[in-house]
């Protein structure tokens, strides 16, 4: 939760350092894959429930692709304006 007051900037801020965030499996990589394909679809599942119930989709929300979409790669992802109550 984000006091009003700041949530633009903050949002900027986060979603600047979330773009330079690095996926992969080497020591220099911010983020792995997860453990297995079932764990990614039931991560997807989950992004696409909260956008179904009125969540925005700030950044990522995808399979990673290019190089990494052989393996269970997510995206780095941001999520706004999730209700309290929602399963995300």
């Amino acid at each position: 939760i984000v006091f009003e007051s700041v949530y633009d900037a903050f949002k900027e801020k986060l979603l600047n350092a979330t773009a330079k965030l690095k996926l992969g499996n080497t020591d220099d990589c911010d983020f792995g894959a997860v453990i297995n394909a079932r764990q990614l679809d039931t991560m997807l599942a989950a992004i696409a429930k909260a956008k179904a119930e009125g969540a925005r989709i700030l950044c990522g929300g995808r399979r990673a692709g290019g190089a990494l979409e052989r393996g269970y790669y997510l995206e780095p992802t941001l999520i706004d304006r999730a209700a309290p109550d929602q399963d995300i």
